[in-house]
């Protein structure tokens, strides 16, 4: 058991260790999710483990286990808060990016912001989006955007309907 117990922390070691290796290309909120994805694996490898130990009574005591588990990476819903976070954050680098007219850099970060699918940032994100299209003079992407957010009911929405008009 304790050779079993040996070979599952290798292999999940290995397992993060190639984890970690492909974030490099990955989005913030995609690396987080990967984490909370890697902490979940690890905590239900715990789990196993204590309930083995449980049966025969030997190896790791289940407070050390619960020690463990305490000290690991965040959970699901701190890696969701994290993604909300880091949300907000590409939000504020965007549009830092759009105030000193550095439209293309904006670009793709805005793209993050809408594909998180963080309600609370999307339409913004979009909006702001639709801004830097309009002065890179990419009107028409500009305006399927602002088309989007006339029909999403939100904050920008009287706005885009105003923005369409002028055009």
């Amino acid at each position: 058991q304790v050779d079993e117990t040996k070979a599952m922390d290798m292999a999940s070691s290995t397992v993060a260790a190639v984890a970690v290796e492909k974030t490099d290309d990955l989005p913030p909120v995609a690396v987080q999710e990967q984490q909370a994805a890697i902490t979940e694996m690890k905590t239900e490898k715990l789990n196993e483990q204590a309930a083995a130990m449980d049966k025969s009574g030997t190896g790791v005591t289940r407070s050390e286990m619960e020690l463990q588990k305490k000290s690991m990476p965040a959970t699901r819903t701190e890696a969701y808060k994290n993604k909300i976070t880091s949300s907000e954050e590409l939000l504020k680098e965007a549009k830092e990016k759009i105030k000193n007219k550095q439209y293309e850099i904006a670009l793709p970060v805005l793209d993050q912001v809408i594909n998180s699918n963080d309600s609370k940032f999307v339409e913004e994100g979009m909006w702001n989006k639709a801004i830097a299209l309009e002065k890179l003079n990419k009107k028409e992407e500009a305006k399927i955007i602002l088309q989007k957010i006339a029909i999403m009911n939100g904050k920008y929405r009287e706005w885009a309907k105003e923005k369409l008009k002028e055009w």
